[in-house]
């Protein structure tokens, strides 16, 4: 009895050592920003590989565990004033709000802002329940390059946070963050269409194979290019694509996806809308485009397009809503050109 009971001692005390380095080990796993030199954690989870954006996510919950917020959001100001969120897990039916806001906000403001209300919500996040928000403009010499949005849905101990906000994220963040933007950058380019713009085909490596929201896929394309290229030539054909390119980009909104497929031929990731209400909308463009004019060496191009639509009522994968609205557009494309069809089994 003696010797199981020794036994069992040490039994639980290895489980207890166990126990205790696995502990440490998810600790460490949540980045200890509290006792760590942040700036140069950063920088090393920028370059360690080339899936920034999931460290960054990762950043991003180590301060929702440390520091207590809810919601965090990093943001990009480009050189021409635009701004993008690179990652926050805000709901993405209150990303345009917060984006709006945070794009005010950062245009005016160069230090670190703090909101609060007692009584009620921040105007901003009142869908989200929000009472406190700290955001912090991050600078590379001197210039505002982007900004964190920290918000909680309590305003308690906002003293105790403030001041572990300002030890281990402003300067540690300021200093790193000009990293984050250079990879965030280069990470974009390789995704970016040179002649137009647009995102290219290797975009869709962003998106997970199945879709969890309502999607509609158009895919669209300019009819008879080839006679355009054959007419006057391909410089002038480059102009009619990145005239096709630019209104379909106008057409869109923030966090929808304008892909170059290839050649003279685009598709459109649309969240949030089936087709039956987007079809208008997609005639709408269609008939802009028609109704442009190019004037390329001084002649005049005139062009139409043949649209293709598939939502995810027929399918949640990716590839096979893809597929759907390609056979979409083909039909358009047999059927007169100039026109806009919604996939039906059977085409």
């Amino acid at each position: 009895m003696k010797y199981l009971t020794i036994s069992g001692f040490v039994l639980a005390a290895v489980f207890l050592v166990l126990y205790k380095l696995e502990k440490k080990k998810k600790d460490k796993a949540l980045f200890n920003l509290e006792n760590l030199d942040t700036s140069m954690f950063l920088y090393d989870i920028t370059f360690s590989d080339d899936n920034f954006m999931e460290k960054l996510k990762n950043i991003s919950a180590a301060i929702m565990k440390r520091l207590d917020f809810d919601y965090v959001s990093f943001f990009i100001l480009d050189p021409n004033n635009n701004v993008g969120i690179i990652t926050s897990n805000v709901p993405e039916y209150d990303r345009t709000e917060l984006n709006l806001f945070t794009q005010n906000l950062l245009l005016n403001k160069d230090t670190p802002l703090i909101l609060h209300s007692n009584d009620s919500y921040l105007q901003h996040g009142k869908e989200r329940y929000i009472k406190y928000a700290y955001f912090v403009p991050l600078k590379d010499k001197g210039e505002t390059i982007g900004g964190i949005l920290l918000e909680r849905e309590s305003n308690k101990n906002i003293e105790k946070i403030e001041s572990m906000v300002f030890e281990t994220i402003v300067t540690a963040a300021s200093k790193a963050f000009a990293f984050i933007i250079f990879a965030y950058n280069l990470n974009e380019s390789a995704y970016k269409d040179v002649l137009t713009g647009t995102q290219n085909r290797k975009a869709l490596d962003n998106y997970d194979e199945t879709l969890d929201d309502t999607y509609t896929a158009v895919m669209c394309d300019i009819d008879f290019f080839k006679k355009v290229n054959d007419t006057y030539g391909h410089d002038a054909g480059d102009e009619v694509i990145k005239l096709m390119a630019n209104l379909l980009l106008k057409s869109v909104r923030l966090g929808d996806v304008v892909i170059r497929w290839g050649g003279e031929e685009f598709l459109m990731l649309l969240k949030g809308v089936d087709c039956n209400k987007i079809i208008s909308r997609i005639n709408d463009v269609r008939r802009s485009i028609e109704e442009h004019t190019i004037i390329y060496d001084n002649k005049q191009i005139n062009i139409t397009a043949s649209f293709g639509l598939c939502d995810t009522s027929h399918s949640h994968n990716l590839h096979e809503l893809q597929k759907a609205a390609d056979k979409a557009l083909y039909y358009s494309k047999n059927n007169g050109r100039n026109i806009s069809t919604v996939y039906r089994e059977g085409m």
